[in-house]
């Protein structure tokens, strides 16, 4: 059995390879939407090019769904930098990690161990899970799952930091347009004056030049 967990939908892509064949199915946030959820069963319907009448349906337990879940990380936020960090799992449970010294801050390793406490708190102690956590790092399923929740973190961070740049352009442009418009209407005001001045000394030559006559 083989399993994706999608960052950014929540679903689980299960894969499962038979002797008759292979079938995919998705869990659209199971542990959210269903409860209730007893058992998810893969039915014959989801393998391609095969006879539906030669496969059994195979049964996931909600047990089974939530251990691959647990263990999946859904993001995490730097609270205090270089100190603090707050990861949060695909089954909407979160671990505080703080940094103590004389430690180096190092982000692959707080995932680690925050993976090994999230599923070992109850059983370890602290230095059992510091271990547990060096042991994960050597597991290839585990380290694909701290990639992944870093290289989607910095994707976000990424997508934020454009935003908000878009968002200072924006505000810089109207700021601007509003300079503009300002400085126009000082300026068709301060033309309007000068026409006035202008006009009210033609007035003046005006009624001088009848007072002569």
């Amino acid at each position: 059995m083989d399993y994706t967990y999608d960052y950014t939908t929540g679903n689980l892509k299960i894969d499962y390879q038979t002797n008759m064949g292979k079938a995919t199915t998705t869990i659209a946030r199971p542990l959210e939407n269903s409860p209730s959820l007893k058992s998810f069963v893969v039915k014959a319907e989801d393998f391609t090019s095969i006879k539906a009448e030669n496969i059994s349906p195979i049964t996931i337990s909600s047990d089974d769904i939530k251990n691959i879940l647990s263990s999946h990380i859904k993001d995490y936020r730097i609270l205090c930098p270089g100190k603090v960090v707050r990861v949060d799992f695909a089954d909407n449970t979160s671990e505080k990690m703080v940094l103590k010294d004389p430690d180096v801050f190092d982000i692959h390793r707080c995932l680690f161990i925050a993976i090994a406490k999230h599923l070992y708190k109850d059983t370890y102690t602290p230095e059992g899970i510091e271990y547990k956590a060096t042991l994960l790092s050597y597991e290839k399923k585990y380290a694909k799952i701290v990639n992944s929740a870093i290289k989607n973190h910095e994707k976000k961070e990424k997508e934020k930091l454009l935003k908000l740049q878009k968002e200072k352009e924006e505000k810089e442009q109207i700021k601007r347009k509003r300079a503009r418009n300002l400085k126009r209407r000082e300026q068709l005001h301060k033309k309007k004056i000068e026409e006035q001045i202008i006009i009210q000394k033609e007035a003046i030559i005006r009624a001088n030049d009848e007072k002569r006559k």
